[in-house]
């Protein structure tokens, strides 16, 4: 599950939990799949890319966790990867997603 992760990444959820490394990363999202209802997908749309150089990427992403039988995720979110080649692999080193909230009619947040 972490392969995907440089050995030092950083990943930052949509909670505000920091993880660092891929032992940490790991535990966190061991015990925060655990709360998702079996069936639950992770849908993302990758709206940019950025090469910082041949070895260096910087992603921007859409999406958010659809419920089992739900065709859309109902809290949505933005994503952003730093993402570094190691070996010819592509690996995050750096992850965080932040929520956005829903908003009323006038596009205040709704409490």
């Amino acid at each position: 599950m972490t392969a995907e992760y440089t050995e030092n990444a950083e990943f930052i959820a949509g909670d505000g939990t920091h993880s660092t490394g891929r032992a940490q990363i790991g535990r966190y999202l061991a015990s925060a799949l655990t709360v998702l209802p079996k069936g639950t997908r992770f849908i993302t749309t990758i709206t940019s890319i950025k090469f910082i150089d041949r070895e260096v990427a910087l992603l921007v992403a859409s999406g958010g966790f659809a419920k089992p039988g739900a065709q859309a995720p109902d809290r949505h979110g933005i994503q952003t990867m730093l993402a570094v080649r190691e070996a010819g692999v592509w690996r995050a080193a750096l992850f965080q997603r932040t929520r956005i909230l829903p908003q009323d009619s006038s596009g205040q947040v709704a409490r």
